[in-house]
């Protein structure tokens, strides 16, 4: 398998032929939708796009609480904290 770069489209020699990008195969479907389809498929594409920046800033956060753990320099608020946390 060779894959030829250029431009926007990624094209892959498969079994002797060209093959359409992923690009390519999503822009011929979409030629063939009607308009109330393309609205649904927009919401949807949309909500995974939420989806993944809300999974990305979860991922971040984790990083950053894991980080803060392993900080020794912040030993005695990290204690004050968790104190606190007790008592709420």
């Amino acid at each position: 398998m060779l894959t030829a770069l250029g431009g926007n489209c990624a094209l892959k020699i498969t079994n002797g032929g060209w093959a359409m990008s992923n690009r390519e195969r999503c822009l011929s479907l979409i030629k063939s939708f009607s308009e109330e389809q393309l609205a649904a498929i927009t919401r949807m594409l949309e909500s995974v796009a939420v989806l993944t920046a809300e999974a990305d800033d979860d991922a971040f956060c984790r990083r950053l609480y894991r980080d803060y753990q392993n900080d020794d320099r912040g030993e005695p608020a990290r204690r004050r904290l968790l104190e606190r946390e007790n008592y709420a």
